[in-house]
């Protein structure tokens, strides 16, 4: 897709440099109502999705605890290699699925597991790394398709202004 940028000109009288002009000059000023709302909800969703993954990021680093788990099934042949625990120490009896494997243990195996204490489901291989760039690639989608609707919003309040 290819933005036309509509570049201010000082004779242009009808209209001066704001940050919602240059917001609008990449494109969004044609979009239907529907369209910009379906952008934000999606927008707005990835958003939180990202929020989410950065959440159990942050749970991991600053409150996890070491256990053992056994493990009760390994998933080798998915595209993501996975297993699922049951904790034999700490949250003795809960489950998890751990889904950053460093290793790859068999069925029936003792392992040792990064968990959050409040969640235990959240658990990761202490081996494997807790962050992945790719989880928060979509944190800035939402604030971005916000200020594009705030700046539609603002372009339609000052059109219907000078109408009347």
């Amino acid at each position: 897709m290819i933005a036309h940028v509509k570049l201010y000109q000082p004779g242009d009288s009808d209209e001066r440099p704001t940050f919602e002009s240059f917001v609008l000059s990449f494109g969004a000023e044609d979009w239907s109502p529907l369209r910009l709302l379906a952008y934000l909800a999606a927008g707005l969703v990835l958003t939180g999705v990202s929020l989410s993954y950065a959440y159990d990021g942050c749970a991991l680093t600053n409150r996890s605890q070491i256990a053992q788990a056994r493990v009760e099934r390994t998933n080798y042949d998915q595209r993501d290699k996975t297993i699922n625990v049951v904790f034999d120490s700490g949250p003795v009896g809960e489950t998890a699925l751990i889904e950053k494997l460093k290793h790859r243990p068999a069925r029936g195996d003792v392992i040792t597991v990064r968990y959050d204490p409040k969640k235990p489901s959240r658990a990761v291989d202490p081996d494997a790394s807790v962050w992945n760039p790719l989880d928060l690639v979509f944190l800035p989608l939402g604030p971005a398709m916000a200020v594009v609707a705030w700046a539609r919003w603002n372009r339609w309040r000052r059109l219907r202004g000078r109408r009347r």
